[in-house]
């Protein structure tokens, strides 16, 4: 897989404006999958999947996507 089409952890909370406990939920939940890439530790996960909740929840992640323009 293209590393342009993981995120790390970070790069989850900062893009869509999630909070770290909010995405360990949804590990947990089962709704994405952290992957590990060798000799790192940090977790990483498919902006596919990620898509995914975006479009379960349009109207949640439409106001951040909205907030993000301005600085």
């Amino acid at each position: 897989m293209n590393t342009m089409d993981m995120l790390n952890l970070a790069e989850v909370e900062r893009e869509y404006g999630l909070k770290r406990s909010t995405i360990y939920n949804y590990i947990k939940k089962g709704m994405i999958t952290p992957y590990k890439k060798a000799g790192d530790r940090r977790s990483y996960f498919k902006r596919r999947e990620l898509k995914k909740l975006t479009e379960f929840h349009p109207k949640k992640y439409q106001d951040i996507n909205f907030y993000k323009q301005f600085p």
